[in-house]
């Protein structure tokens, strides 16, 4: 009895034993299920809260936000591409999106897909969509692979953004670009033919140069020894020109009034004419040495100019009852000598070709930038406008000796001593009502 009860005591224990490990193992099992329970849940939480910032993501975005199986079927709505196309829910689904691509883009879109289907990389194109209101826009795509564990595609999520506006910039820029390559290219065109012509010119203009100084040299020879003729003949002309004047006077005084009248008139032609060539030959003479025989320049007054011009011609004023009047004359530099022989040349032509007036002659002068600008006018008898560019002209004469005297070199050297001081010389003229001779000087 006592050995039954010790039995069943210690069936009880292992009993009570086994029940407290089911419990405990009972328990482990509810903590178990309870944390797998809050995994899943926090799992759905953040998948609810990620599709949540999707949805929001792609309402957000401009772009149309898409996601398509691995073939590029949709499966489920894509609300972004139907705001933008105008499709129904059910016309979107499959491959039907792609009814709304234009016809010519179709084929292009197909090709780029497989390529990225096969090669599981990023899906990039362009393509043109039709809009609800029945326009197409130039869409940019982007799609990138979603892969599983073992590397295959399980969908594809991408975007499409209109680049409508970009496209026509980029369009225009290229005709800008086009339009300005032409524009160079003819441009270029231009300056090369002006380069070939230019140096064509620049050869032909060094001829011309090379022919203008072969001719000034030929030049400078040719007056050096005209001047070194004029000098020679001059004097060699001078003596002999002398011994006919003083035989002819001689005969003159010995033998007037004791031949006829007619011997008379002979001999008074001989001396006329030995004069008439000795003063020719004075003045071809200091034509000549102008250039070659001048003074150095130095500051010379104008007023002291005019004054020795004066002096020299004191006699034909007095005798023709001209009055000379002047203006404030300024101070130059020259050769003193051939300004008074300029002035006195112009004064003396004045005097020469007077009306029936007594000669009124006024010299003046103004500044004209850096050089001085002078006038003499006179209130002569003028001169006709075809004659004023034969008037510097060596032995050009607009009257007969008898009218008025003069070996017609007196302009010509005005004119060449007014270039030597590095200026020049010109006159204005009214028939009847006189002339003014402006020259300048530096």
């Amino acid at each position: 009895m006592l050995e039954a009860r010790r039995e069943r005591k210690t069936t009880d224990a292992g009993l009570e034993a086994d029940i407290r490990d089911q419990t405990a193992r009972l328990a482990a099992a509810v903590r178990q299920l309870e944390n797998e329970v809050r995994e899943r849940k926090l799992a759905q939480q953040s998948l609810l809260e990620s599709e949540q910032r999707y949805r929001s993501l792609t309402i957000a975005t401009t772009s149309m936000v898409w996601t398509t199986d691995a073939n590029g079927d949709v499966v489920k709505d894509i609300p972004s591409w139907r705001a933008f196309t105008g499709q129904t829910e059910e016309g979107v689904l499959g491959s039907r999106w792609s009814d709304s691509l234009h016809p010519d883009d179709r084929e292009k879109t197909r090709v780029v897909w497989r390529r990225a289907v096969e090669s599981r990389t990023l899906y990039e194109t362009e393509y043109r969509i039709r809009r609800k209101d029945g326009q197409y826009r130039t869409v940019a795509v982007r799609g990138v692979p979603v892969l599983d564990q073992d590397g295959a595609i399980c969908e594809w999520i991408g975007t499409c953004t209109d680049i409508t506006e970009k496209k026509q910039i980029e369009e225009e820029l290229a005709r800008h670009r086009e339009h300005l390559e032409e524009m160079v290219a003819k441009r270029t065109a231009e300056l090369e033919s002006l380069n070939r012509q230019l140096e064509k010119e620049v050869a032909e203009r060094k001829t011309v140069e090379e022919d203008l100084r072969r001719t000034a040299d030929q030049l400078a020879r040719s007056n050096k020894e005209l001047e070194q003729f004029a000098y020679v003949a001059s004097h060699d002309l001078q003596e002999p020109l002398r011994v006919v004047g003083g035989y002819v006077q001689l005969i003159e005084r010995r033998y007037k009034d004791r031949l006829d009248s007619e011997a008379d008139q002979f001999i008074r032609y001989i001396v006329e004419g030995v004069a008439r060539m000795q003063q020719l030959i004075a003045d071809l003479l200091n034509f000549s040495r102008v250039d070659t025989r001048g003074n150095p320049f130095r500051n010379v007054g104008m007023e002291a100019v005019l004054d020795s011009a004066i002096s020299n011609l004191e006699a034909v004023i007095a005798e023709s009852g001209a009055a000379i009047t002047r203006g404030p004359l300024p101070e130059v530099c020259g050769d003193e000598i051939q300004l008074v022989q300029l002035m006195q040349n112009l004064i003396g032509n004045a005097i020469k070709f007077r009306g029936d007036a007594p000669p009124a002659i006024d010299v003046s002068a103004s500044r004209e930038g850096n050089r001085w600008l002078f006038a003499v006018r006179d209130n002569g008898i003028g001169i006709e406008r075809e004659y004023w560019d034969r008037l510097f002209v060596i032995f050009q004469r607009l009257h007969t000796r008898q009218k008025y005297e003069g070996t017609g070199i007196g302009l010509a050297v005005c004119k060449r001593i007014v270039e030597r001081h590095g200026g020049s010389i010109w006159l204005d003229s009214k028939p009847g009502r006189g002339t003014t001779f402006f020259f300048t000087i530096g």
